[in-house]
């Protein structure tokens, strides 16, 4: 039994150490073979390293390369390693070695530009890198355009820059965010904002500006300031705000759909303290800036995009307008609108409202030309006699006789081929004085020192103001009330004068006018200065106003009184003088009157009827329709509106 139980045991291990022997056999010849292959492989290399050591050479380069820069990679890693782990380490309390820092003042006031590059530009500059693609076609940037040259490239087809004030040769719009509405909307692709809104108090405005003014699928590209400092010694008054990425998100939602807006915030604790010190980014070391703190929002960056699909209100507006035009219409339903204008221009002070910009002028023209049917004022007088009033029949006019009426609205008019009339205050034809309004403005409204108070006699009353602290009135006071009218409350002292003597010098005689104005200026120690952007139009000028078919001239008395106010004897002389004047110098009739602020009696329509005018302006807003009266014609007072507010007026005004 023991011999047979050992017999199987016996075959198992022979059969076992064969399995074996067989197994090391194939590896050996794996392993030559695999030894064979890498030989020839060598063989063939040292070959080719023979025939070309150049290749040998690179090799060799490439292979030291490679090994420093897995050195460099495995030493990045254990630093930010060492920056991610938190420091534990407690420094104990009166152990702390400030060093340079130990100071009340920073080491430079001026944000690091004497030391270097400033650290804020650093996460700023990274963002515009990393967005670089949104800047493109027309970009408006703010101060000058640098970062849409260098980050928009060949991109940029038109590049604007935005400034409050004029003095920067590069600046193509001079804008207030927060009231910028000759800025036209749907106008730019990319709008780059750095560090601007934290000077702007009224900063919903300005965000809403910045929408309107984007075009549909355009992108704004801003920034703004966490923790850090106010500002230097040339801007700080102007500091109003701080923020954070919470407050930023929610700002800008509630103008921008919040699936179009990405913020981020960066910065952390020593990126903060070498900021506000002054330090530069050279003095940092990139994983420093890199690392991001949550708790240390020291810079906020946002990019928000306008949504393809957006429509203004303005645009739909055009539209409602132009469906409305296709739609027919009875005769009996007949409107026409009369249009006043003053000025074409843009001024640094407009407290009436007189001053349309050139380029909203231009909206104006284009928007009457596509959805309306511009007419002339005596084409408009002809077709109310024939009983065929043309339904939203338009009228250009103007009033005053501004100079900038021949040289800047007189050729967009012909370039759209809309006509006009411009009514001409004859008194003022050729005058070195400009206009009473504007030499009042000159006095109190631009900057300078006047006395701090005043003492006169008008029209046989005493005023006499204070105007104490308001007395002096510098550029910085100047660019904040630019937009200030005169039926608003009045912000300073300047302000309150200037109406409560435009009030009293509207109803004088001109000669009892122009002695206040006089009394004024030696009071004020100065002299009428004849403002070139002011000044009423020159005989030759007029002249010129005139030649051609599509521009009339008409009457708009000599002095421009407030005509009710006056005696008989005085509104004929104003009126028929004004007539005959024009008369002499264009040798054609003159058959169109505008009453000067509107001011009208029954004796004075009677005596308009009676100088042989075909029809006389008023300034009543209100359309003209078949019944109106050819000698109280209202008009509609037209203000510095983009092109989609006056095409919502327009379509408005016809729609009543």
């Amino acid at each position: 039994m023991a011999d047979s139980s050992e017999k199987p045991a016996t075959h198992m291990r022979i059969s076992i150490n064969k399995v074996r022997t067989n197994i090391w056999k194939h590896v050996r010849r794996q392993a030559v073979h695999s030894l064979l292959v890498l030989l020839r492989n060598y063989l063939r290399g040292l070959a080719l390293l023979i025939k070309r050591p150049r290749l040998a050479q690179e090799l060799v380069a490439r292979e030291q390369r490679i090994r420093e820069l897995k050195s460099n990679l495995a030493r990045e890693r254990r630093k930010i390693r060492q920056l991610k782990k938190p420091e534990r380490r407690q420094i104990p309390t009166g152990s702390v070695h400030y060093g340079d820092l130990r100071r009340l003042r920073p080491i430079s006031p001026n944000f690091g530009f004497d030391r270097g590059k400033p650290i804020d530009r650093y996460y700023i500059e990274n963002f515009l890198a990393h967005w670089s693609g949104d800047i493109r076609g027309r970009v408006l940037e703010i101060g000058d355009n640098s970062y849409t040259q260098r980050y928009g490239g060949s991109r940029v087809k038109v590049s604007d820059v935005l400034n409050i004030a004029e003095g920067n040769p590069q600046t193509t719009i001079v804008a207030d965010l927060t009231s910028a509405e000759h800025i036209p909307s749907d106008t730019f692709d990319c709008i780059i904002l750095t560090q601007t809104l934290q000077f702007i108090y009224d900063v919903r405005s300005a965000i809403q500006t910045l929408h309107r003014i984007l075009k549909p699928g355009g992108a704004l590209l801003a920034t703004f300031p966490g923790i850090t400092q106010t500002s230097c010694r040339e801007y700080g008054e102007y500091y109003c705000w701080a923020f954070t990425q919470l407050s930023a998100r929610q700002l800008f939602e509630e103008t921008f759909p919040a699936a179009s807006i990405g913020i981020e915030a960066h910065g952390n604790v020593l990126a903060v303290i070498a900021f506000v010190h002054g330090l530069a980014v050279e003095e940092l070391r990139r994983e420093e800036l890199d690392y991001h703190d949550p708790d240390y929002e020291f810079l906020i960056t946002l990019r928000a995009v306008k949504p393809e699909a957006a429509l203004s209100q303005g645009r739909r507006a055009v539209e409602r307008l132009r469906r409305a035009i296709m739609r027919p219409r009875s005769r009996s339903e007949g409107k026409a609108l009369i249009l006043i204008y003053h000025r074409v221009t843009e001024l640094r002070s407009d407290p009436w409202s007189l001053a349309v910009s050139p380029e909203r002028f231009a909206e104006h023209l284009d928007v009457i030309r596509q959805y309306a049917l511009p007419l002339g004022l005596q084409q408009l007088v002809q077709r109310l006699l024939d009983g065929e009033l043309p339904d939203r029949s338009v009228v250009v006019t103007f009033d005053d006789g501004y100079a900038d009426n021949l040289h800047i609205a007189k050729p967009l008019l012909e370039r759209y081929d809309i006509p006009a009339t411009v009514f001409l205050t004859t008194g003022y034809i050729g005058h070195e004085r400009g206009f009473w309004w504007d030499e009042l403005d000159q006095l109190l409204l631009q900057p300078g020192t006047l006395p701090e108070s005043i003492y006169l006699k008008i029209n046989g009353s005493i005023y006499q103001r204070d105007l104490g602290e308001a007395a002096h009135y510098d550029e910085d006071a100047a660019r904040r009330y630019r937009n200030w009218r005169g039926w608003q409350d009045a912000p300073t002292a300047r302000h309150s004068m200037y109406i409560s003597l435009w009030e009293l010098l509207r109803p004088l005689a001109e000669g009892e006018r122009r002695q206040v104005l006089d009394e004024l200026l030696t009071w004020a120690g100065t002299e009428s200065e004849n403002r070139p952007t002011y000044r009423p139009l020159s005989l030759e000028e007029a002249v010129n106003l005139a030649q051609g078919e599509l521009v009339e001239v008409g009457a708009h008395t000599v002095t421009h009184p407030f005509l009710s106010t006056l005696s008989v004897a005085s509104q004929r002389s104003e009126i028929l003088d004004s007539k005959a004047n024009l008369e002499e110098i264009l040798n054609r009739p003159v058959t169109s009157f505008s009453y000067p602020y509107g001011s009208r009696s029954a004796e004075t329509v009677a005596i308009v009827r009676k100088a042989r005018f075909a029809c006389a302006c008023s300034t009543r807003a209100e359309l003209v329709r078949s019944s109106t009266p050819r000698f109280r014609l209202p008009r509609v007072h037209v203000a510095d509106w983009n092109r989609e507010e006056f095409a919502r007026r327009l379509s408005k005004w016809f729609s009543d």
